[in-house]
């Protein structure tokens, strides 16, 4: 009867790949249990935003969008971001625009948009401001920043009007 010989590196590899399959109790490299289907995965500790690996829908006009944004609106849809202390708000990819208050009015700055985007002013009262952000007709952001009760509200919206 032969025996065949079995370099050790061979068998060093072989024993690896099985206690590295094995060795997690069964358990998948993402949480998941092996064999378990429709499991859930947290959220990862902090979004691309904050590590400075913004993805395209996490990046404005002059780079990553600000932490605490949400994600990019869909169509007809809007969503509510922070208040920004200096009044700067960065739309998307769209541009940028400085909304401030003094007292009980909104005042309006330097509005900047992106390479291939427009944009005008399309609302200007003393307690409501709003932007748009257009381009090639099909795609629309628009900066809405408004007083209500005292408090100053802030939202974009993805308008295709």
């Amino acid at each position: 009867m032969a025996h065949s010989v079995v370099p050790r590196s061979l068998l060093a590899a072989g024993s690896l790949l099985l206690l590295t399959a094995c060795g997690n109790g069964g358990e998948q490299d993402d949480g998941g249990t092996a064999g378990s289907t429709g499991t859930t995965s947290e959220a990862p500790a902090s979004s691309p935003a904050e590590t400075g690996s913004a993805t395209a829908q996490e990046t404005g006009a002059d780079g990553p969008v600000p932490a605490g944004y949400p994600p990019r609106p869909a169509r007809d849809e809007c969503v509510v971001i922070p208040e920004a202390a200096d009044g700067a708000y960065t739309v998307y990819e769209a541009g940028t625009a400085v909304v401030t208050r003094e007292g009980d009015r909104l005042v309006l700055g330097e509005v900047s948009a992106a390479d291939g985007w427009t944009s005008r002013v399309d609302d200007q009262d003393d307690d409501e401001i709003e932007i748009d952000f257009r381009r090639n007709g099909s795609d629309a952001l628009d900066l809405e920043v408004e007083l209500d009760d005292g408090r100053k509200e802030v939202k974009i919206c993805a308008d295709d009007d």
